[in-house]
């Protein structure tokens, strides 16, 4: 079986997610990754019923899948791999 993989680039993620973008530009940082920063913009959207949970789940898996292929591209296939698992194993 063939593994499916994104193929493409930040900004077409970015395209797909303008809701979480355009909550996102509201916030006084810009390199918040909407997780425990305080007054996160997208973190108060989910609270308040504005933006679903899974949405962002969705973005940073992508997100995430994309800096994979970066890596895999950049460094080669095993190197990624290693990476990838270091991430996972919180290493």
């Amino acid at each position: 079986m063939r593994e499916i993989q994104l193929w493409g680039e930040s900004d077409r993620v970015n395209e797909s997610f303008l809701d979480i973008k355009k909550i996102a530009k509201n916030y006084k940082f810009n390199d918040c990754q909407h997780d425990s920063e305080p007054g996160c913009a997208v973190k108060k959207a989910i609270k308040e019923g504005k933006l679903a949970e899974a949405r962002l789940a969705s973005y940073r898996k992508l997100k995430k899948e994309l800096l994979y292929l970066e890596r895999k591209k950049k460094y080669g296939a095993e190197y990624a791999n290693k990476l990838k698992y270091k991430e996972l194993m919180g290493l």
